[in-house]
Formats: C-alpha cells, structure tokens, sequence
C-alpha cells in the first residue's frame, strides 16, 4: 500500500468515526471524547488546506471537499453538544409531570364540552 492509499484509508476511517461517534451513548456522557475528534478534525481539515492529501496533488477539489466535509462535522458536533446542554437544561421530572397532567385536564373538559370528540 502506497502513502496515498494509506492516507484515503486514514482519512476515509477518520468520517467513519465521525459518523459513529454521535451516536454512541459515552460520547454524551464524556462530551471530551468529542472535542477531542473536533480538534484531530481540525488539524486535519488544516493539514489538508496546507499540504494536500498525498497522491491527489492534480485534483486540488478533493482536498478542498475532505477538509470542508470535516468542517461540517466539527459544526455538527458543536450543534449537537449545544442541543445535548439545553436538554439537560430543560425542566425537571417533576414539571414535565405536572405538565403532563395539566394537558390530560384539559383534554378531559374539551371532550366534557364536546362530546363528538373521538378519545
């Protein structure tokens, strides 16, 4: 295997991992993991700007889309974390609870009200 082929492979496991990595549980747990892929993401993304993916030096395109398509992901991920913050965020159990009882009172007074309502 030659450095462009090993460098394809090394690049196209870096997007497996990428996609894998969003939907494993310990990655919400120790959201780290995932600024840590952000950050090989980046340099990568950067090595590729600079310097080219080694045997693709007459197809500049694929340089620019792998770098860019690892700038997607360090934005998805960043999206991704700041959507896990406000779920964490959110209400407690016990006003989800009471929301959720609220909700079933009214539905009950508008089929009292109404009664063709199917329930």
């Amino acid at each position: 295997m030659d450095l462009a082929t090993g460098g394809l492979f090394v690049l196209i496991g870096l997007l497996v991992l990428n996609s894998v990595a969003a939907r494993l549980p310990l990655v919400r747990r120790a959201p780290i993991l995932l600024s840590c892929l952000d950050g090989v993401n980046g340099g990568v993304a950067l090595y590729l700007a600079l310097y080219g993916l080694p045997g693709f030096d007459h197809l500049p395109i694929v340089n620019l889309l792998f770098g860019l398509l690892l700038v997607v992901h360090v934005v998805a991920h960043v999206r991704l974390r700041a959507d896990w913050k406000r779920d964490d965020q959110d209400e407690s159990p016990a006003s989800r609870r009471q929301r959720a009882e609220e909700i079933t009172a009214a539905l009950r007074r508008a089929e009292e009200e109404d009664p063709e309502i199917d329930g």
